[in-house]
């Protein structure tokens, strides 16, 4: 899960922003989400939610992203996916770039237990139409064999998925 990754080398980040405070922040961090995201960590839960929608669409991977458990590698250049399903192998990518991404935004404190209903007008924004590593990951799916471990001398580490904040996707 994210506070696994978190625990991982970041170089030159940490985290600016309470996880348990993510659930009230902005239009899209926590369930559910609509209009524009306010500032970079409202746009890191949305493409986090992004991710695990193209995991279930594009992956078949359905409900099973939501709490898919998976395993990571930790090295001093930074974290690495290991598990060996595809779905667990997509969670763990979309939790790791989640991590990464909530390091390097500033939160807002006005964004901070934000009214939704009243705040965030307006249809929900388009996903990208892919999102970094897909192809690694596909080509793995293919030839059936892990990637090679990384450099270094990893920690390993297991999680259970982060909960998809946007069931509705």
């Amino acid at each position: 899960a994210l506070w696994g990754f978190l625990s991982c080398p970041i170089p030159k980040s940490t985290l600016q922003t309470p996880l348990f405070a993510l659930n009230l922040y902005g239009c899209y961090c926590g369930t559910g989400g609509s209009g524009t995201p306010l500032d970079a960590v409202d746009q890191c839960c949305f493409l986090h939610d992004c991710c695990y929608r193209h995991a279930r669409v594009s992956l078949e991977c359905r409900g099973r992203v939501k709490w898919q458990p998976y395993e990571f590698a930790c090295s001093q250049s930074g974290t690495e996916c290991r598990s060996q399903s595809v779905c667990g192998r997509m969670a763990c990518e979309c939790d790791r770039q989640f991590a990464e991404c909530l390091t390097a935004a500033k939160p807002r404190k006005r964004h901070f237990f934000y009214n939704r209903r009243e705040l965030c007008a307006g249809p929900k924004g388009s996903c990208p139409a892919t999102f970094p590593n897909k192809t690694k990951i596909l080509h793995w799916r293919t030839t059936s064999s892990p990637p090679p471990p990384g450099t270094g001398s990893p920690s390993k580490g297991s999680a259970l998925g982060a909960r998809d904040r946007n069931p509705s996707l």
